[in-house]
């Protein structure tokens, strides 16, 4: 029974994103708006972190069939991102070295500024 809840409560949070999603028609990603959901009621105390934990956790360790479906996709349009591939791995390069920096000032900056408190 506790399984079943938990699933039918982030099921709610599923149908509630899109449901939101197809009514603001806002370019954000629905999982996006599910997750500022969950994390809204979870820290109003809406939900309890007990609530979703199980359920959440099996999510979260089998993740990566998730992603099964995306790498099918990936592989059906091959020939139209091989056309691209030098231009989209440049870009990876570059999003994620300027990534990588910027969360390392950040962390720089927080860890000084931890050490003035």
């Amino acid at each position: 029974m506790k399984i079943i809840k938990q699933s039918l409560i982030i099921l709610s949070f599923t149908l509630l994103r899109i449901l939101i999603h197809d009514w603001i028609n806002i370019p954000l990603p629905s999982s996006v708006i599910g997750l500022g959901l969950m994390y809204l009621a979870l820290s109003l105390k809406i939900i309890k972190i007990e609530d979703v934990e199980t359920v959440g956790t099996f999510l979260k360790d089998n993740m990566t069939i998730m992603f099964i479906p995306l790498t099918v996709a990936v592989m059906n349009v091959f020939d139209i991102i091989k056309l691209n591939l030098f231009d989209l791995v440049i870009i990876m390069v570059i999003s994620t070295t300027v990534t990588m920096i910027g969360v390392g000032l950040f962390g720089d900056f927080l860890r000084k500024r931890g050490k003035k408190l």
